[in-house]
């Protein structure tokens, strides 16, 4: 009896010191675990599950974006047809028409006819007054034959030649000749007596610059 009871004493004793080792064991591996595999980060091997942590998109790998296409200025100077020279003749320049019944040229605003006594004042080739009756410079004081050009206007004028004598609505031509009212049946010195109507339509109707003929 002795001897059983020692055989399951030492038995009893040999499973309790086997469990006691299994305890001690068991932590010391814990406690031995490597820190850096204790705080690794859980995985799943899953295809389809999504990363933990998304990467950040790389600044440089971002997809361009699309734009409107920049369109540059063309520096290219623009092609320009040559001009084909025409064939046609150029008309002629057009000529004023000489007034019908005058006796001055086409150019002529003012016409005196000194064998005839008369006047005629003609715009764009049409007779505007005339002809007129027309008093010209006497013998040895005849109005000059020639083509001139009215250059001064004086509603009054004196003459400083023949004792101040009164020159209403000159309109000078020729040196001291010019057109002014006075007598058509008295000869001048020079000048183109009017009579007192006329010499107001002329003197409002001729204009600086005018060409003014005196034909014999």
């Amino acid at each position: 009896m002795r001897r059983i009871s020692q055989v399951l004493r030492t038995r009893v004793l040999a499973g309790a010191a086997l469990a006691l080792a299994s305890v001690t064991a068991g932590c010391a591996a814990q406690a031995n675990a490597s820190p850096a595999a204790a705080a690794k980060p859980l995985t799943t091997t899953s295809a389809n599950s999504p990363s933990p942590v998304a990467a950040a998109p790389s600044p440089s790998s971002a997809p361009a974006t699309s734009a409107a296409p920049q369109t540059t200025p063309s520096t290219a100077k623009p092609v320009i047809p040559a001009t084909v020279p025409s064939t046609r003749s150029a008309a002629p320049p057009q000529t004023a028409a000489k007034a019908p019944g005058v006796p001055c040229s086409a150019g002529a605003v003012a016409c005196i006819d000194l064998s005839r006594q008369l006047a005629w004042f003609v715009r764009d080739g049409k007779v505007v007054r005339g002809p007129v009756r027309v008093a010209t410079g006497r013998s040895g004081y005849g109005t000059e034959v020639g083509t001139f050009h009215v250059y001064r206007k004086n509603l009054m004028w004196y003459s400083t030649i023949y004792n101040n004598a009164p020159m209403p609505y000159s309109v000078f031509f020729d040196g001291g000749e010019a057109f002014h009212e006075g007598s058509v049946y008295v000869r001048s010195h020079g000048c183109v007596h009017l009579s007192a109507g006329n010499a107001a339509w002329v003197f409002n109707f001729l204009h600086i610059g005018d060409e003014v003929q005196v034909v014999w």
